[in-house]
């Protein structure tokens, strides 16, 4: 009987020791998980900034009108007609490009 009532003793002591292990990991989980969710919002908060300071430089792109952009740079390259697909190739050998003609 008395060994039954170490045996319960030494019992009860591992379940006590295992229960401040276990709230000491969920502790432990606790931190870390507040210093991932730190760090994320650092991330963010920072990419918010470097947006910023991009649109800052460099405007919005809202701002651009993608069609009249391209008029504005197709209008400013020189002899483009020479530069289109059907075109581009009209002074040369083109045997060698893989055209019958």
């Amino acid at each position: 009987m008395a060994l039954a009532m170490s045996e319960i003793v030494l019992l009860h002591a591992r379940l006590a020791a295992s229960e401040v292990r276990s709230r000491t990991a969920e502790v432990e989980l606790a931190e870390a998980r507040a210093v991932v969710s730190t760090s994320e919002a650092m991330i963010a908060h920072l990419r918010l900034e470097i947006a910023k300071l991009r649109r800052e430089q460099y405007g919005r792109n809202s701002d651009i009108d993608p069609r009249a952009w391209l008029a504005d740079v197709l209008a400013r390259m020189p002899n483009l007609p020479d530069l289109l697909p059907w075109n581009w190739a009209r002074g040369t050998d083109r045997r060698h490009l893989g055209f019958a003609r």
